[in-house]
């Protein structure tokens, strides 16, 4: 009895899987043919787990349209058949029936757009004219500094004792033509300076290397010059006196010498003297210096008759051209 029942449930399903699905399949379309199609495929697994088949909502009137635009009905024999049949898989707990709702289907609501035109009234403000301040600018009295002038062009006393050549005022030769002077010392002419009231003028350069009977070193020579002062001061000025021994030579390299020991063995040497005002005096001097070496400044010193003790000094510079009259 148990088979039988079985193969009545097996023939039925076929019949209702196979016959009325295909006939559904080419006359329906839309949402209930695609029902019935998901209920053939899920066929295969009648042996394993139930199997969900969603419970049509049966309308009352259910158009189907054809491909040829024509309107026809879902033949109901076919539908209650299929009902029968899946009441006893239901039975069966071979099949599990889900309503399925369609779900409305929502129309929006369009927003009605406001028509109201909002209008703003703009009150006017009345116009503000702003009222700039004036500025008072009180005028001073500049007051004119004069500033105190210091005279550049004063020259310090340089001492006998003083090292440095001092750079006179007047525009020095330059090298090529000043190392000339360490052969040869120009003939014509003569180097002068005048301070003080006291003149004193300079020439007749002449290099020897033998002075009364003493030979120079070999990287020695002498070097001769006349030399000639004048005291041209007022008649009630002091009277000036020179010490030959207190002058100084200064040659380019910047060595300094005195004057020699026998420098009064000189057929007109000049010896110390006191000089009055508009008297002069003068004669011979000599030094030894480098053997390349050439006269650059001497440095006379002398003193007033009023002090004695007080030293003056004037610097006769040779890095000019001599003056030719």
């Amino acid at each position: 009895m148990a088979n039988r029942v079985i193969l009545f449930v097996v023939f039925a399903i076929m019949l209702t899987l196979f016959v009325p699905a295909t006939r559904v399949e080419e006359n329906m379309l839309g949402q209930f043919g695609a029902d019935f199609a998901k209920v053939r495929t899920q066929g295969l697994a009648l042996f394993g787990l139930p199997i969900k088949i969603p419970r049509r909502v049966r309308p009352t009137t259910t158009p189907v349209i054809n491909s040829n635009g024509a309107t026809a009905r879902i033949p109901q024999n076919d539908t209650q058949a299929a009902d029968v049949v899946l009441a006893l898989l239901e039975r069966a707990d071979l099949v599990q029936m889900v309503t399925m709702v369609p779900t409305p289907s929502i129309t929006p609501t369009p927003i009605p757009t406001s028509s109201a035109t909002a209008t703003i009234h703009i009150t006017p403000q009345p116009s503000m004219t702003p009222t700039m301040p004036v500025a008072t600018v009180e005028i001073h009295t500049t007051t004119t500094i004069t500033p105190t002038v210091v005279d550049a062009t004063a020259t310090p006393e340089i001492l006998a004792t003083a090292t440095p050549i001092v750079t006179p005022t007047v525009v020095l030769l330059p090298n090529s033509i000043t190392d000339g002077f360490r052969s040869k010392m120009p003939k014509k002419g003569y180097w002068w300076g005048s301070s003080d009231g006291l003149y004193i003028a300079i020439g007749n350069f002449s290099y020897i290397n033998s002075f009364y009977s003493n030979d120079a070193e070999s990287f020695q020579k002498y070097v001769t010059f006349s030399i000639t002062v004048r005291n041209n001061r007022d008649p009630d000025a002091p009277a000036i006196t020179i010490d030959p021994t207190k002058m100084t030579l200064i040659d380019l390299n910047r060595r300094q010498s005195t004057v020699y020991r026998d420098y009064i063995h000189l057929d007109q040497a000049f010896l110390k003297t006191t000089i009055t005002p508009g008297q002069s005096d003068g004669g011979q001097l000599i030094f030894v210096i480098e053997r390349f070496a050439a006269p650059a400044q001497l440095i006379v010193t002398y003193t007033n008759a009023d002090q004695p003790d007080v030293p003056h000094t004037q610097t006769i510079e040779f890095r000019v051209w001599p003056t030719i009259n």
